[in-house]
């Protein structure tokens, strides 16, 4: 995909090329439309509006012209979502640095250079437009000097899209030629009623069919018509199939819409790109906040916007009585594509509304969130019904959550594949005396796959009412059904909720465990065995889900360390060193647990020899890297050999980091001392900019070390959040440090065993 990238990239500057002479009478008025689609594993759109006027003037032989961005629709995200109309201002997205810029550049005069072959020399006004705007809205710096360079560069490409580069030869029907870099061979099909006909198409990457048509007036050279069509035959699964079109339409109509500024400068302070509401540092300062609202509830009182923003700073203010308060009186309609927001109305709504509420906005999240959806609904909702005390409102919020079950029966694809399990489990729990209810719960439940529902959570939680009620039978069908069902999940790699239902599984064969050790079985111990086995053996496998499965079936995370106790009083040391070395790979912060079992069961062995050759020795090598910070500053993994490493994957964005931040510099400054031995420290920004890190740095007085991310670093060492911790051994050899876990206390024993 990055090769693809940048050659359509390296394309747009150089597919645009001029014959004969720019003639460009002066006065002209005219208006460009170009639209760029892109079909890929990300779809994007963008049609920008441009008005020309021809000046009365000229820069030597080049062209002037005054233009502006007259309008501007750019979509994408990760659900493609309008990120900025024009047409229809008040549904911008200003979550991307692209919206913003637009907007700063909106309506402005510019002026652009174009030489008589068609190469834009220059543009003005643009940097200073873009000045002017940021600082108005008080964009934070980190941010301010990067968009306008990037808000400047790309402009340029924009426009160069828009004249056509000629080349040195006269042209006529049939004349062909090279672009600049050889990679694109123009031809000139026709020439009819003073319209050009050139056609392009790709002649060096064979993997990518490009085509490219122009229809050019005489004697202007104007793009009166242009189609672009680009499609990537590669076989790379893993980058997917990309398509590019691009069209570019002139028109004598010019358009003149009015800009909602006001609206704008709102929109602009409270984004996330502004300091205008905030400290000295990232935090937002309540005295600023409540000073805006103040005037802006009476201008924006009823616009989606802001009301989205309003609620996501208060929100963040931590003053939740207001925010719970606000949130109430929203609209769910404004908070449609908000899942955060509309989880946390559906929890005030079940707990102080009615059910009839909770159900309308239980429409809109599953819409706009289905995984926040199923979140709510299995470890939200689902809590309502194990309330262990008593308090005021328990019998509403009962009452609520039963009457929501029911209505949402209503919608029968939404019912039976997130709610049908939970709703058949509650049934047996509300009547525990009705025998005859909790066979039919079973029954019913055991047609369920387990991936529906969490239906596994509730056939165990069935399970467990069959067993204490004496229905051993029907009992041990379910469990056996369920299991195999979980079995089935599990090692199903496409199923992306496998971990979870691996952690069920654990607790199933646990189960079943201690059913037949009641029974004095010989076969006891080997359910014993496979739970200890599906226990989650890393951070991967310790699925979110899973911590709230156990609060229900009042089960473990891990399994390992009841089998270790029963190894120990058998003679099977492989099996025991196994569970031992599956141990400290799942828990590193356990290892002193595990040295003194290791040391009880073997005295005359040394542990320090068994964690360094048979654990350390079997994790995975840590990929190589080469990053940079800056134009002077290389890292290479090289370097890092021969002592224990600690990796940092952060960003300044990211709130958790900056939270942890101290403590990491800290250690680092310790560590130049010597304080925590033999040891080599590097940060990695990632999705970050070299400004904002820098400007982070100084700020805090932070002395960190710091590489930037390529892109491709953080996929190699398997990075699903930030921040991340990686210590890798001296020999290279690399384990991933669960979040919440401490890094330092688990390199500290690791030091201490293997140095």
């Amino acid at each position: 995909m990055k090769k693809a990238f940048l050659f359509f990239c390296s394309f747009s500057t150089w597919a645009i090329s001029y014959a004969q002479q720019f003639k460009m009478p002066a006065n002209k008025v005219f208006e460009y439309v170009n639209e760029q689609r892109i079909d890929a594993q990300k779809k994007e759109l963008e049609r920008f509006s441009y008005t020309f006027h021809s000046l009365d003037k000229k820069e030597g032989e080049d062209n002037l012209f005054e233009f502006k961005i007259s309008g501007a629709v750019i979509k994408g995200g990760q659900i493609f979502k309008t990120i900025l109309h024009t047409d229809s201002i008040r549904n911008a997205h200003l979550n991307s640095s692209n919206g913003l810029i637009t907007l700063a550049l909106l309506n402005k005069p510019l002026v652009v250079q174009v030489s008589p072959k068609g190469k834009v020399v220059s543009i003005k006004g643009a940097k200073e437009a873009l000045e002017l705007a940021f600082k108005k809205w008080e964009i934070k710096k980190e941010f301010s000097a990067s968009f306008i360079n990037e808000g400047c560069k790309s402009l340029d490409k924009k426009i160069q899209e828009l004249f056509f580069k000629f080349p040195n030869l006269p042209l006529k029907a049939s004349t062909k030629w090279l672009d600049e870099s050889g990679n694109l061979t123009y031809t000139v099909d026709k020439i009819k009623d003073n319209v050009y006909y050139i056609s392009a198409i790709n002649t060096e990457y064979k993997n990518y069919d490009v085509k490219a048509v122009y229809q050019l007036e005489y004697p202007s050279g104007l793009i009166r018509n242009y189609k672009f069509k680009s499609n990537n035959a590669s076989t790379n699964k893993e980058a997917g199939e990309f398509k590019l079109n691009r069209s570019i339409s002139i028109s004598n109509i010019i358009s003149n819409k009015k800009i909602d500024t006001a609206w704008i400068n709102m929109a602009a302070k409270l984004s996330y790109w502004s300091s205008s509401l905030r400290k000295a540092g990232n935090e937002y300062d309540s005295i600023k906040a409540v000073t805006a609202f103040k005037t802006y509830d009476k201008l924006f009182a009823n616009d989606q916007y802001y009301a989205v923003q309003k609620l996501a700073i208060i929100q963040q203010l931590g003053n939740y009585k207001i925010y719970d308060s606000l949130l109430l009186k929203t609209p769910n309609e404004y908070i449609k594509n908000e899942g955060s927001h509309l989880h946390n109305k559906l929890q005030e709504v079940i707990d102080q509304g009615n059910a009839t509420e909770a159900y309308e906005i239980c429409k809109y999240l599953y819409k706009a969130n289905p995984n926040s959806f199923r979140d709510w609904i299995q470890n939200s909702l689902a809590q309502k019904f194990i309330m262990s005390h008593q308090f005021e409102g328990r019998d509403k919020i009962e009452k609520n959550s039963y009457e929501l079950l029911t209505l949402f029966q209503k919608d029968k694809a939404m019912y039976n594949k997130n709610i049908a399990p939970l709703y058949l489990w509650t049934l047996a729990k509300k009547n525990p005396d009705n025998i005859l209810a909790l066979l039919q719960t079973a029954k019913d439940i055991s047609t369920f796959d387990v991936k529906d529902g969490n239906a596994g959570r509730y056939a165990l939680l069935t399970c467990q009412m069959l067993f204490n009620n004496g229905k051993l039978a029907e009992a041990e069908n379910l469990l056996v059904s369920t299991t195999e069902k979980l079995y089935k999940a599990t090692i199903d790699t496409l199923n992306n909720i496998r971990f979870a239902q691996q952690n069920l599984l654990a607790y199933a064969y646990y189960l079943k465990y201690q059913q037949e050790a009641e029974k004095d079985s010989v076969n006891a111990v080997k359910y014993l065995a496979l739970a200890a086995k599906f226990s989650p053996k890393n951070t991967k496998e310790k699925s979110h889900d899973s911590f709230y499965d156990r609060a229900f079936l009042k089960s473990k995370e891990n399994y390992r360390e009841d089998y270790l106790n029963k190894i120990l009083a058998s003679k099977d040391d492989d099996q025991f060193l196994s569970l031992v070395k599956e141990d400290i790979n799942t828990n590193p912060d356990n290892l002193t647990t595990m040295q003194a079992l290791f040391t009880k069961r073997f005295a005359e062995k040394s542990f320090k020899a068994f964690f360094v050759n048979d654990v350390v020795e079997n994790w995975q090598k840590a990929p190589d890297f080469s990053l940079k910070y800056g134009d002077s500053i290389s890292y290479h993994s090289e370097s890092f050999k021969n002592k224990w490493t600690v990796l940092d994957f952060w960003g300044t964005w990211c709130g958790p980091c900056r939270e942890e931040m101290p403590k990491v510099n800290k250690f680092y400054e310790e560590s130049k001392s010597g304080k925590h031995g033999k040891v080599n420290f590097l940060s990695i920004a990632c999705q970050d900019t070299e400004i904002a890190v820098a400007g982070y740095l100084k700020e805090n007085k932070f002395s960190i070390p710091v590489a930037l991310s390529d892109g491709i670093v953080q996929r190699n060492y398997k990075i699903d959040g930030y921040p991340s911790k990686i210590l890798i051994s001296p020999s290279g050899k690399m384990i991933n440090i669960e979040f919440g876990k401490d890094w330092l206390d688990i390199l500290k024993s690791f030091q201490s065993i293997s140095e």
